[in-house]
């Protein structure tokens, strides 16, 4: 009779729609995974608010002219290809089809490993073509050249492409840049340590804080990365994802694994996919694995469940943790992998989707579909879809980036906000509530309200400063300026890429006979520090040469080269070093020479250069922008008045060490939406490497009304005295453009005294202003910018607000006011998580401060601060105090063991005559309950029990944990041993299981002196002999027939130290 192997449910099965494409059924994959019932949830391409999701799979693919890929291309659509601007300010020029990091273009190339490997993520699904990808429709980014050459900086180049895109879409809220959400690297260095590659396996942490999972291949080769290495599945960083390839039968029948290592396994055993020239291939590979994986991440992130999206915009970093922790708890283990990947399975879509989706989707969904759809000067009309079960809708908006909310409750799904200030760019989300939940918060949604004037709505040329490439670039000696070609090294010292370094030149002197080799301490340390050291190549090595700059205080070391040949990588390694260097060739390095010999003082600039302007205070506004890649547009109206002089200070950034900068201020003063030469206000002259604070003057002409101000900062170091064109694009600086009101600032005797009251705390607008005007020329008009007309303002919330107060006379008056909550609310919570995910004995205890007389109410729960006896869930409070001022909190308990380790049962069994010794290898157990089948039991982990006689008996195994149980049981055969060859006695230092066996045998001989194997049959041939070179030997059965055979092993000596019988039974 058959094994029993597995018992469920007798369930009625629909047919599902599988694509139609032709060759999908040669795509075993995907019934291996569960490709069909996943997708009848999502075939992927997009979230649910329509924002493309995208793979970035980093090697050369041909994904624009592969008939089954070019579909599911990504391309730059901020960027005009071929004009040789970076039109998008993401740093990189004409990136419209990604990014080659080694011609520094956008020619990715169409290699045929990356065309197999780019079918895997997303070949078009269901186009009636070819076959399909995990994902019917993605976005897949290519990004070539990290192999041209294969250095570490090279590498890290690649994966900063996709980090920045991602990067710049997190702090758009996804207006610009890419939804990155994966990447693929279906390559490696087999063997290598990952210690050795300390940046390289860092960056991944890097990658994960944006919320990139990023996905690599082991090795093809049949070895234990845990002993042998691999990089860069072997990083330590939880967000590298270590893949190893598996069969139809989800076994690793020829790649790499580790269970310390090897996260996941996924079929790369003979799958089929895209090939180059417009093909398809079978093929096999860890490379196919790969992708195969970072795709599936790809399908995860596009779930029916607008939850998702919002958490990986607000908290990217830990909404990747989670849909890791879901794709590693949805696999489908076996023995066979538990013992060789850490997560002890191959993955499953619709398993991972399932769990995804329980984590994320709220019963009580986030509204959909938010649409500003009119926008006044103070007031703004929105619009968005909500469930059946919703309640209210809470509007959550501020001043962007003030920090100061507003809320308002909506019945209904559209709402106009009031009480706006004009020409202000405004965030918002909305929060629902349903009866017993309250739903994580919506996307931030921004917009700015009209009423900018001619600051917006005239045709202002477009300005941009670009950061320039990575370059050694000299500035001075005028005569010999220019960019130095170079090579770097990534064996040791600081990444070039990582800003740059700024100093003169100087020649090492070490004081030795070729003193300026820099073998020995240096003895011009005072001229080294804080500038770049030049050395010569010599005899000693490279790391010696760089050690003693460094410890002289040198910024980075240039080496020139002592042979006629082109620079190379210098090679070594010594982690001490922190500083860059690179080589430079023979005939350049002459040219550097002849300058420090004739006192040229020569200085350059080495590295990745970037500045720009971090402040801007005017009149004691203050304005900090920062970095903000070559352009930035503030769109908070400052109050300037004619013919009245104006204090300011700017204030430079630098990624490194202060250089050259130089400004000028244009003020469009005629507002025909052109700065012209006769609108500069401002002409710094003297180019300086810090603040400045000056003064400018609004001429007495300028035009009443609303216009724009544009601040140009440029570098000085290209031997010029003057500021590029005021349109356009120029190298290295930045553009920042403001809206001003101009008014008359004639007073005319107006006197002017207020009453302020802030308002009481967030939700509670009853702040007020108070405005008393006296003078000879009234009445007066006001124009508050929150569209209020009147002298007495209520009903304010937190807000900079001001009033321009004007009379019969054209005198007027412009007065600020800030208002700020009286008080602000803040919890502060103790939570103790369930022990056990099926445990409610976990509980979440709330304290207020603030304020004073607060109540609590939970969503669904009791009325005071403590809620105990919970299990796994979400939970929100309210709490209010006595004026009316509340605050509202989600918590998100989980079980303290997150997630929960699966608990497995499994043994196997060595018979010795009637003595039998049972291995257990079970998984993640406390303690153990042995039934050995004939009315004995032991709670040994490893127990041996002596059987009465021989005969079949079901041995059962309970293994517990703090939070589980699990059994197993086995039939297993009790049987004495018969003499056979010789009459040696049992060495029971050596086990050999299991016993009987199928595939396979193993030999632990211990601390014997075991070295070879015997197999006999039963009339004393000999069949075969293995060499027992480690501790644990596996022997392959496959090759022999089921029946009894006779194993002796033997010492170094040739002696017989074991006799023993085994049993083959192939199943």
């Amino acid at each position: 009779m058959r094994q029993v192997l597995y018992v469920q449910p007798n369930r009625e099965i629909e047919l599902r729609a599988a694509p139609n494409d032709p060759l999908y059924s040669s795509q075993w994959q995907h019934e291996n995974i569960d490709s069909e019932l996943a997708w009848e949830i999502t075939t992927g391409g997009q979230t649910p608010s329509g924002h493309d999701i995208v793979v970035a799979l980093i090697e050369s693919a041909d994904i624009i002219n592969h008939d089954d890929l070019k579909d599911n291309r990504w391309i730059n659509t901020a960027e005009i290809p071929n004009n040789g601007i970076d039109d998008d300010g993401n740093g990189y020029i004409d990136d419209y089809n990604g990014w080659n990091v080694s011609t520094q273009s956008d020619d990715i190339g169409a290699g045929s490993h990356g065309t197999s490997c780019a079918g895997m993520i997303g070949a078009k699904g269901n186009n009636n073509q070819g076959v399909s990808g995990i994902n019917w429709d993605i976005k897949i980014m290519d990004i070539a050249g990290y192999a041209n050459p294969y250095t570490e900086a090279n590498i890290i180049e690649a994966y900063n492409y996709a980090l920045s895109a991602r990067e710049l879409w997190n702090q758009t809220n996804g207006a610009r840049g890419a939804f990155v959400v994966a990447t693929s690297a279906s390559w490696g260095s087999d063997g290598s340590d990952p210690n050795d590659f300390p940046i390289w396996c860092s960056y991944y942490d890097d990658l994960g804080m944006a919320g990139i999972l990023n996905v690599g291949a082991t090795t093809n080769q049949d070895q234990d990365v845990d002993i042998w290495g691999d990089v860069p599945t072997g990083c330590a960083s939880d967000y590298m994802i270590g893949v190893t390839a598996s069969n139809q039968f989800d076994v690793i029948d020829f790649a790499g694994y580790g269970n310390q290592t090897i996260n996941v396994a996924a079929p790369g055993s003979g799958i089929y996919t895209t090939a180059s020239n417009n093909g398809y291939t079978s093929t096999s590979g860890t490379s196919f694995a790969c992708p195969l994986t970072a795709g599936l991440i790809g399908l995860m992130y596009s779930i029916p469940c607008s939850d998702l999206e919002s958490m990986a915009i607000s908290n990217p970093q830990s909404t990747a943790d989670i849909v890791r922790n879901a794709l590693y708890d949805g696999v489908d283990q076996n023995n066979h992998l538990i013992a060789r990947t850490i997560s002890g399975g191959r993955i499953n879509a619709k398993n991972s989707l399932d769990l995804l989706m329980a984590d994320v989707c709220n019963s009580c969904s986030i509204p959909s579909n938010i649409t500003t759809n009119v926008i006044n000067e103070n007031d703004a009309h929105i619009t968005f879809d909500i469930e059946p079960i919703t309640d209210s809708v809470k509007l959550s908006i501020q001043v962007a980036g003030s920090g100061n909310w507003n809320e308002y409750m909506i019945t209904g799904n559209s709402f106009t906000i009031p009480s706006l200030l004009s020409c202000t760019n405004y965030e918002y989300y909305l929060t629902a509530y349903c009866q017993n939940e309250i739903s994580t918060q919506s996307i931030t949604k921004a917009f700015t309200t009209s009423g900018c004037g001619n600051c917006i709505d005239l045709n202002y040329c477009n300005a941009l400063a670009v950061n320039p490439a990575t370059s050694l670039l000299l500035t001075k000696p005028a005569s010999i300026s220019g960019n130095y070609a170079f090579t770097p090294t990534s064996n040791f010292g600081g990444d070039i890429e990582n800003g740059y370094n700024y100093g003169e030149l100087i020649l090492v002197d070490d004081g030795t006979a070729n003193s300026n080799e820099g073998c020995a301490p240096l003895i011009n340390a005072l001229d080294i520090n804080g500038n770049i050291a030049v050395v010569y190549r010599g005899s000693c090595n490279f790391t010696d040469k760089v050690l003693n700059a460094q410890n002289a205080g040198a910024l980075a070391v240039i080496v020139i080269n002592n042979v006629s040949t082109a620079p190379i990588e210098m090679g070594g390694t010594n982690n001490s070093i922190i500083i860059p260097a690179v080589m430079i060739s023979q005939s350049d390095g002459t040219i550097l020479m002849n300058a420090i010999n004739n006192g040229d003082n020569p200085e350059v600039i080495l590295g990745k250069q970037s500045e720009w302007n971090e402040s801007f205070e005017i009149n004691g506004q203050q304005f900090t922008t920062g970095n903000n890649n070559g352009y930035y547009f503030n769109d908070f109206t400052i109050q300037l008045s004619r013919n009245t002089t104006n204090s300011f200070t700017l204030t430079p950034g630098f990624e490194g060490q202060p250089l050259e900068v130089y400004y000028k201020i244009w003020l469009d003063e005629n507002q025909d939406g052109v700065f012209d030469n006769t609108e500069i206000i401002y002409d710094q002259v003297t180019p300086a490497t810090s603040s400045i604070t000056d003064l400018f003057t609004v001429p007495p002409t300028a035009q009443l009304g609303k216009t724009r101000m544009r601040i140009q900062m440029s570098f000085q170091g290209y031997n010029t005295l003057d500021l590029p064109d005021v349109c356009g694009s120029f190298n290295s600086g930045e553009i920042e453009d403001y809206c001003v009101n101009i008014t008359s600032g004639n007073i005319c005797g107006m006197s002017v005294t207020s009453s302020v009251n802030n308002p009481t705390c967030q939700g509670v607008n009853d702040g007020s202003i108070a405005l008393n005007v006296t003078g000879v020329n009234g009445p007066y008009t006001y124009t508050w910018n929150n569209g209020s007309t009147t002298a007495n303002i209520n009903n304010l919330s937190a807000d900079n607000l001001f009033v321009n107060i004007s009379d019969q006379n054209t005198c007027d008056t412009t007065i600020y006011f800030e208002l700020n909550f009286e008080k602000e609310l803040t919890l502060s919570e103790t939570i103790v998580p369930p022990s056990c995910p099926n445990l409610a004995d976990g509980s979440i205890d709330v304290h207020a401060s603030g304020s004073s007389n607060f109540t609590y109410q939970w969503v669904n729960g009791p009325s005071n601060n403590l809620w105990n006896n919970i299990g796994m869930g979400t939970y929100d409070i309210i709490v209010t105090d006595f004026e009316g001022c509340s605050i509202t909190k989600n918590y998100s308990l989980q079980n303290s063991q997150n997630p929960n380790p699966t608990l497995i049962a499994d043994f196997d069994h060595d018979n010795q005559d009637l003595n039998v010794n049972f291995i257990n290898n079970s998984i993640n157990g406390s303690s153990y309950i042995w039934n050995f089948g004939d009315g004995n039991s032991s709670t040994q982990i490893n127990p041996s029990h002596t059987y009465p006689q021989e005969g079949t008996y079901e041995v059962c195994l309970k293994v517990q944990s703090s939070c589980d149980t699990v059994n197993l049981c086995k039939a297993i055969e009790v049987f004495e041993q018969e003499a056979a060859l010789s009459n040696n006695s049992k060495n029971t230092t050596i086990k050999i299981y299991p016993n009987p066996a199928s595939e396979q045998i193993i030999i632990n001989k211990g601390a014997s002196q075991a070295e070879k194997a015997f197999i006999y049959n039963t009339i004393g041939a000999l069949i075969e002999v293995y060499d027992l070179r480690d501790v644990n030997t596996s022997l392959d059965l496959n090759q022999l027939n089921s029946g009894i055979y006779f194993i002796q092993i033997r010492n170094n000596k040739g002696d017989s130290i074991l006799i023993d019988k085994i049993r083959i039974n192939h199943q």
